[in-house]
């Protein structure tokens, strides 16, 4: 399992999920069992890699962007209750 450490704020069943999708095997199982489920009939391995591999980047780009969010709003909330604590 990929360990990532700039998860720090994703539950862990998050994490686990996350970093089962983003796992070399999982998207390897994932090809084969989605193989005839794919709309484009004459989709071939290679690509559906290179498109399984966007999706991994789009996810994880939205994740951390999420993140930085969230990381943003317990620095202020934190800020909030050091000036009025």
């Amino acid at each position: 399992m990929k360990s990532f450490l700039s998860f720090g704020l994703v539950s862990t069943q998050t994490h686990y999920l996350l970093s089962n999708m983003l796992d070399d095997t999982f998207i390897e199982k994932f090809v084969v069992e989605s193989r005839e489920r794919v709309c484009f009939a004459n989709m071939d391995d290679e690509t559906m890699r290179i498109a399984l591999r966007r999706i991994e980047i789009f996810v994880v780009q939205g994740i951390n962007i999420l993140l930085k969010k969230e990381s943003k709003n317990l620095f202020r909330s934190h800020l909030v209750q050091y000036l009025l604590g």
